[in-house]
């Protein structure tokens, strides 16, 4: 049952980030990545203490100080880190390719889940990260009539991205091994690294910039609050089935990604057979990891 749930918590995150995608891609031609990254922190950070204190509040006497430093490490690794550079490379190389790239992380975190964490391991397991890896590879070398350098530090931003959270969703696994309290790990998560980003903004004195944007771009609010609730689904998921499952499914928002992209902005996007044939890879190496 808590398997069960967990997946369908993934699939979840899975339609809102696919959806997150395309909002942000339109965003991002009219604002800077950074905004976006601070907004879905905080918002992130916001809706999850309000959950924690409504449904968690009577665990908090369990926490113990490791609890809290994993949390930060994993929070910094997750979204000052691997945030900001996936939405540099939506900035920069569209918001498909930059989805269906960073399933390295659908490759990564099963496997590092079945040598760290003893995690099952099987024969469709292997192909599936194969045949997933393939797509990730093809969608890679799907290149366009762009900035040679543009597109190559894109690419390069998604893998990096994907790479981080196949780390943060195994120390997130391993953080609910003992204590499960989903809502209370995020708000620490988002929490801890909100103040320095704030003060960052400050002393860069962009903040009237990012609220004039906030207000102009309804994109951008809408991308980055659809951001924050995936973030919540998924770390509620994490909380009740194991990564192998988990990471595979929610990276099935890659599907949804090239389908709006393909419908309701091909000219920003320019999906070609490539971006298409290293989507359906990667899918069906997703669908293999789930058998």
């Amino acid at each position: 049952m808590d398997v069960s749930v967990g997946i369908l918590l993934a699939l979840a995150t899975a339609i809102m980030w696919g959806s997150r995608e395309i909002l942000l891609r339109k965003a991002f031609e009219a604002t800077r990545p950074v905004y976006g990254v601070f907004v879905t922190v905080a918002a992130t950070f916001i809706i999850s203490l309000i959950a924690a204190l409504l449904y968690e509040s009577a665990l908090w006497n369990r926490l113990a100080l490791t609890d809290v430093v994993l949390w930060t490490v994993i929070g910094v690794l997750h979204f000052p880190v691997a945030m900001t550079l996936y939405y540099l490379a939506i900035d920069s190389v569209g918001a498909s390719r930059t989805s269906v790239v960073s399933n390295v992380s659908a490759i990564l975190t099963p496997l590092l889940g079945m040598a760290l964490l003893d995690e099952p391991s099987t024969l469709t397991v292997i192909a599936g990260v194969l045949v997933a890896g393939a797509g990730v590879f093809t969608v890679s070398a799907s290149d366009v009539d762009r900035d040679e350098w543009r597109w190559q530090k894109g690419i390069a931003y998604a893998l990096l991205a994907g790479l981080v959270w196949s780390v943060t969703n195994l120390l997130t696994r391993f953080g609910f091994a003992e204590h499960r309290f989903p809502m209370t790990a995020l708000a620490i998560a988002s929490g801890v690294p909100l103040l320095p980003m704030v003060l960052y903004l400050i002393s860069r004195d962009v903040g009237v910039g990012m609220l004039s944007d906030m207000k102009r771009s309804r994109r951008l609010v809408s991308g980055c609050f659809l951001s924050a609730l995936g973030q919540v689904t998924l770390f509620a998921a994490l909380s009740f089935a194991p990564t192998i499952y988990v990471v595979p499914t929610y990276n099935l928002k890659s599907v949804v990604t090239v389908i709006l992209a393909y419908v309701i902005i091909p000219k920003s996007e320019r999906i070609n057979t490539r971006v298409i044939l290293g989507a359906i890879l990667a899918i069906a190496g997703i669908v293999l990891i789930n058998l």
